[in-house]
């Protein structure tokens, strides 16, 4: 799926989860606020595309400043100033790599992280310490056994490691 004489890009993954790799909370969004985390998160995927499911965009709200936001949705008439929209996640792929990028990030929810991660290289992940309350899980992540980094921090009320892992199998 690309172009002649590009590079392949990194396709890779970046959440927080906790523990038992609760990613959403009962009402939505993240079951926690810890700012680092979100400096970090928007400090990675700077200058980069992302993907997120439609659900997970809309409690954004807005495209990330300095990112090419594809927003994944399959109502065919979704549209949101200042992002592309893709009806599945190859369509979505085939977008982010037409920018000829060297990283393509998945950010999420969980629907779109269970159909992503086969294709993914790379987990960027804020393990947040501890078991909150929520449905939206991370999927396994098993097969990602290579730690490139892990840096443990206690801010915001919160203990957590910012994890970056690599594919082993």
């Amino acid at each position: 799926m690309t172009r002649a004489g590009s590079r392949a890009s990194r396709i890779s993954a970046i959440a927080a989860l906790d523990e038992n790799r609760v990613i959403g909370g009962p009402s939505g969004g993240l079951p926690w606020h810890i700012p680092e985390d979100s400096r970090h998160f928007r400090a990675i995927v700077a200058g980069h595309p992302i993907l997120f499911g439609r659900v997970t965009f809309e409690e954004f709200s807005t495209p990330l400043p300095g990112c090419s936001t594809i927003v994944v949705t399959r109502q065919r008439s979704y549209r949101v100033p200042g992002c592309r929209v893709a009806h599945s996640l190859h369509d979505a792929l085939a977008m982010a790599r037409n920018d000829d990028p060297d990283e393509i990030f998945i950010g999420g929810g969980a629907a779109l992280y269970r159909d992503a991660l086969p294709f993914c290289d790379r987990l960027y992940l804020t393990i947040v310490k501890g078991h909150h309350d929520g449905m939206a899980r991370f999927p396994d992540y098993s097969a990602f056994g290579r730690v490139v980094s892990s840096t443990t921090h206690d801010t915001s009320g919160y203990q957590y490691e910012f994890t970056t892992l690599e594919r082993t199998l």
